[in-house]
């Protein structure tokens, strides 16, 4: 379920081809997307696109009450809807089966509130290409400043490369942005590096492609060994044993999933 969610909204519906497009990719040009992008062959590529069909006539199984559509919406349909109004306050227009921007002369009819001065974004591997699309239209290439790690990728669905952000401005005739800068010097310890470096070999040992593989972080001191615990029956054993050794040492760092055994 979750490869299809991820072909449905990074790239059927929330790429930059459909952007462009002003609308969902068809079967045939979803096949047509090169294989470094879409990493399915085309019978799985099928399979995909007929759970999209399927979703696509469940979004459409409750009409709106007033008759304006759709009455379900999910992020794409929000992202697709906000990126066609802006699109036309920037200049751009529908024309056959393509957005076409206007050309001769400057078109920027957005309201003072959707300027803005800087746009930062953290975790951008989390953002599809139609919501990275959406910075570039609310700032210039210049105002527009992009921070993350595909490592470290949380939202389900999305498929992220850095080097299509570049893609993204030239789509929109922006400015081109310099290519991205790899930061290679982290904050934490180098025990707690070296435990996600080993991870991280794992994870592109046995899913290449999996992420953008980048030079391994280098810490700026060595510090204490991690501590992993294992072998508790229950998630309650777990809980005590980490609240003992919180309180034998109190300038012990632990890492848990929600914070909850740690009182």
């Amino acid at each position: 379920a979750l490869v299809c969610w991820v072909q449905i909204s990074s790239f059927i519906r929330g790429g930059l081809e459909s952007v462009c497009k002003g609308r969902s990719l068809t079967r045939e040009e979803y096949l047509a997307l090169g294989s470094k992008r879409v990493r399915l062959d085309d019978s799985q590529r099928h399979a995909a696109y007929d759970v999209f069909e399927s979703y696509k006539r469940f979004l459409n199984s409750r009409p709106d009450a007033r008759g304006a559509g759709p009455a379900l919406w999910d992020t794409a349909s929000r992202v697709s809807r906000v990126l066609q109004q802006l699109m036309q306050m920037r200049g751009w227009r529908k024309d056959g089966d393509a957005m076409v921007k206007e050309v001769g002369r400057a078109v920027d009819s957005r309201p003072e509130a959707l300027r803005f001065s800087l746009v930062y974004l953290d975790e951008c591997q989390d953002y599809t290409q139609a919501e990275i699309c959406l910075l570039y239209l609310l700032g210039d290439t210049e105002k527009v400043f992009l921070a993350g790690d595909s490592a470290q990728s949380v939202e389900l669905g999305v498929d992220f490369r850095f080097e299509e952000v570049r893609s993204v401005a030239s789509a929109l005739k922006a400015a081109m942005p310099e290519k991205p800068l790899s930061l290679t010097v982290n904050y934490r310890h180098s025990g707690v590096l070296s435990v996600a470096a080993g991870l991280l070999n794992l994870l592109f040992s046995h899913f290449p492609g999996a992420a953008t593989k980048l030079p391994p972080d280098e810490g700026l001191y060595r510090g204490p060994k991690p501590l992993f615990m294992r072998g508790h029956e229950s998630r309650k054993e777990g809980e005590v044993a980490v609240s003992r050794l919180v309180r034998a040492n109190p300038t012990l760092a632990v890492l848990t999933w929600d914070g909850a055994g740690v009182k």
